[in-house]
């Protein structure tokens, strides 16, 4: 096989006809067992006068063959031919080669290194030494992959040679901040590793870190302070804030002055942008989210405050700094608050898909935003500080209210949303410091200040969330017409039609209202509202899909146990509607789940258990007999018998 054979198999696979994509992958996968294929790879990746998109999926290709071939490739003098020339495209003209070539050398270097690829590390040393930029970010790029592969015996051995290296590379403005940020994520991992090995050999930090890290930290905190002129910046001020904060959970005693030191220009950044991300980002509606870099990470200011919101969450985590940190906590939950406003691109999003708004407005989401980056700061400052924490949050909700005392002007209401946030996700703290006297609260004059204003405002996200947030305080309202007010616009929340920012609230302050009220006494509260209520979340969940229908049924799961009688009238009516949910979802085992619960709180009333009886069981047995079912499988080997019983 040779380059000329193997170079228009690529081109074909690059067309835009889907036929010849098809036509060169297969062709190109009989010649994978091939001896020289690649070697072939390997040398149209590293063609200078190459088109540079064939280059790249040159590299794919290699790359694939690295990570599914290597290993049992039995044609050993073709992978030294590889290893042996790769090394120099870690220093290629063009950054994407760069990455390519460094994304082979690890996968190869994953399988052989160190034993089949003595001279490796070696090698990516004398590079780094040349000081020519191309080559060390390329060499960079694979020694961020190779770190975490290192072993404990081999720390000994590389340590004392690479972090002096990686010192001068760290410390020398000519290089740029992105492989300035890889050095500082390759220190990381090796200050995990090492303070892991301290277990063993207590010499190890003392030995390996201790010497290094002073200058290493001072050279981080001048650089987190150094304005930034590039977005790139933004990557090397996020992994110096990281780096600190791995090194506070780390070695908490030995961070005490770098902290102190660290701790104003942190606080400055926060502070200073956060009347800059409301303009820019907040309140504008051209807002385009942050760039990604190669890695896939986000470049922005947003990973910048991430990371300071977990700086600030590791501080707290520790004894030591407790106390300064609660010496401002005000000031730290007045601008996280800040930080809580929803932007004008999110609220397009989820306009656009309500789901998605369920699943972002959840404490426990996956989908970082700054937003939801401050809401787990909250959380978590609120679960340490208590009491603290609380008289904080009421001096910085008073605060926020009086800077923007008119509601209807502007962006306002966006704050009112995000102090009701705030006291949302704050709810146990706050009762339980409030049930306790801990702290003086005037929760009737919040009502008549923020929610009471909020509720006649024609914003659906306020409003949605003022439900919510107000129902969590229900035994908190001031008097019958505030109780009346809030069971009134939940019942009218729920009809068809309304904006789904308000349902959503509404859905989750049902939630809320029925695990708020759990004496025979409190429940009279809600006896009257849910003749409204339950029919009407049968009637929505008729027709929602997803995380919404998750939330419906949930909360028609906790609201049937105030009003048994409603659904006992219409048991059969009931019962066939949840099996057709069944069997409409059987697929999703989360609303199959979800449905499984309403059953089995309908079966907890004598009424309905004949109707489960009758209509609901003969089904699901049906079903869970079927052996093409397409069901969820059955989690034990009782649900049958459960259904009988029921």
């Amino acid at each position: 096989m040779s380059v000329e054979q193997i170079a228009p198999l690529i081109t074909q696979a690059l067309s835009a006809n889907k036929n010849e994509q098809d036509a060169a992958q297969e062709q190109l996968n009989v010649l994978n067992p091939h001896p020289d294929y690649a070697t072939s790879l390997l040398s149209i990746l590293l063609r200078q006068d190459a088109p540079l998109s064939v280059r790249q999926m040159a590299g794919v290709l290699l790359k694939q063959f690295a990570e599914n071939s290597w290993q049992d490739c039995p044609h050993t003098a073709s992978k030294d031919v590889v290893k042996a020339n790769i090394l120099p495209g870690l220093g290629d003209s063009l950054s994407k080669v760069r990455s390519s070539v460094a994304a082979v050398v690890s996968e190869i270097a994953c399988v052989d290194f160190p034993d089949n690829w003595t001279g490796l590390f070696d090698q990516l040393l004398s590079m780094m030494g040349t000081g020519q930029p191309n080559q060390v970010h390329g060499v960079m790029k694979v020694l961020s992959e190779l770190a975490s592969d290192i072993t404990d015996s081999q720390v000994y051995t590389v340590a004392p040679v690479l972090f002096p290296r990686l010192i001068q590379l760290f410390q020398t403005e000519t290089f740029g901040p992105a492989t300035r940020a890889r050095v500082l994520s390759i220190f990381g991992v090796f200050t995990t590793l090492i303070s892991h090995m301290d277990s063993v050999d207590h010499s190890a930090n003392e030995n390996l870190l201790f010497p290094i890290l002073p200058g290493l930290v001072d050279t981080t905190i001048t650089l987190i302070g150094t304005p930034v002129t590039d977005k790139l910046d933004y990557k090397l001020q996020t992994e110096c804030v990281n780096f600190l904060s791995k090194l506070v959970q780390t070695f908490p005693k030995q961070m005490g002055d770098k902290v102190s030191s660290a701790l104003p220009i942190l606080w400055q950044l926060l502070t200073k942008n956060a009347e800059n991300h409301i303009t820019t980002v907040v309140n504008n509606p051209d807002y385009v989210e942050d760039d990604v870099d190669s890695d896939g990470s986000e470049i922005g200011f947003g990973s910048l405050v991430q990371a300071i919101f977990e700086f600030i969450q590791a501080l707290t985590e520790r004894k030591k700094y407790k106390a300064m940190i609660r010496k401002v906590l005000p000031d730290v939950l007045f601008y996280l608050i800040t930080y809580l406003s929803i932007p004008e691109y999110q609220m397009e999003l989820w306009n656009d898909d309500p789901e998605k708004y369920v699943e972002d407005d959840d404490e426990d989401s996956m989908n970082y935003t700054v937003r939801t980056g401050a809401m787990e700061l909250l959380i978590d400052l609120a679960t340490e500080l208590k009491t603290s924490y609380v008289e904080a949050l009421m001096n910085a909700i008073t605060r926020h209210i009086s800077s923007c005392a008119n509601i209807s002007e502007g962006y306002n209401w966006k704050l009112y949303e995000a102090c009701a946030t705030a006291m949302n996700i704050s709810g146990d703290v706050v009762e339980e410091c409030l049930e306790a006297k801990k702290v003086d609260f005037n929760f009737g004059a919040f009502y008549k200040t923020v929610v009471l204003p909020g509720l006649n405002v024609d914003r659906p996200y306020l409003r949605g969330r003022l439900i919510w947030m107000t129902s969590s305080y229900i035994k908190r309202l001031p008097d019958e017409e505030a109780l009346n007010t809030l069971l009134e616009c939940t019942c009218a929340a729920l009809k068809p039609g309304t904006p789904a920012p308000v349902m959503i609230g509404a859905m989750k302050g049902v939630y809320a209202m029925c695990a708020e009220l759990t004496e025979p006494e409190e429940k009279q509260v809600l006896h009257k509202s849910m003749e409204h209520i339950i029919p009407s979340l049968f009637d929505l969940a008729g027709n929602m899909e997803g995380d919404l229908l998750m939330l419906c049924l949930d909360s028609l799961r906790v609201s049937v146990s105030f009003r048994p009688d409603i659904v006992a009238v219409e048991a059969d009516k009931v019962n066939k509607f949840l099996v057709e949910l069944f069997v409409k979802h059987a697929s999703d085992t989360f609303v199959v789940s979800q449905v499984n619960d309403v059953l089995i709180t309908l079966a907890e009333i004598p009424e309905c258990r004949g109707s489960i009886q009758n209509n609901v069981v003969p089904v699901l047995l049906q079903i869970l007999r079927s052996p093409k079912s397409t069901s969820p499988k059955k989690q034990s080997e009782d649900d049958e018998e459960d259904m009988r019983t029921e």
